[in-house]
């Protein structure tokens, strides 16, 4: 189903057969012809247009998980969907060694050097894998800490974080939800076309 200006006459252009049994292509243009009453045509067209699978309708299942476009422009909600889909809580109040699951501070080395260290174990610090010179190192660290621990979103754990307004604190978030995202996206595909849904160009997807 199609539906086209005709560059000529400007007039709109309806088929309801098969696409290809049907096409005349003049000087680049795909022309159609109709038959019959054209509103008539156009509640068909409607009606068809409606089980195709569009970037709207598939962000509109995005939001409803929580990462759609509402959510990637509102930093609060990007990083409430995050924490809630992974089931775990940012905070920067120490807590009990056994209360939380990961761990990401600052040390001052002897000389006044400054340190960071990312582990889920402060008590059995290895210095070659926990601690980092570089703080732009932890936004990975956190992405991973997120994404791999335990908790859920009724019993979420805690990750422990010195300094919630550290750039990389907001790398991880967008790392976490754009990998989401992604895998959501085709999620969504699938469950739409297990619906019923098609591809816009079913031909060109096969």
């Amino acid at each position: 189903m199609r539906i086209l200006k005709d560059p000529f006459t400007g007039d709109l252009l309806l088929s309801l057969d098969t696409f290809e049994s049907k096409q005349v292509k003049d000087k680049g243009y795909v022309r159609i012809s109709t038959k019959g009453n054209f509103f008539g045509y156009l509640k068909i067209l409607y009606d068809d247009l409606s089980e195709i699978i569009t970037e709207e309708l598939i962000n509109e299942r995005l939001e409803g998980y929580g990462f759609g476009q509402k959510q990637e422009y509102d930093e609060a909600l990007m990083e409430k969907s995050v924490l809630t889909r992974y089931g775990c809580n940012l905070i920067d109040t120490w807590p009990n060694r056994n209360m939380a699951q990961f761990f990401i501070y600052s040390e001052t080395t002897s000389d006044g050097y400054e340190v960071h260290v990312a582990t889920d174990d402060p008590d059995n610090i290895n210095i070659g894998e926990h601690v980092h010179y570089y703080e732009s190192d932890l936004g990975d660290e956190l992405a991973d800490a997120i994404k791999n621990n335990g908790g859920d979103a009724e019993f979420p754990d805690d990750i422990y974080v010195d300094d919630l307004n550290a750039d990389y604190v907001r790398e991880a978030i967008e790392t976490v939800f754009e990998y989401t995202a992604f895998r959501l996206k085709e999620q969504v595909i699938d469950e739409l076309l297990n619906e019923g849904y098609e591809h816009e160009d079913a031909e060109a997807v096969a």
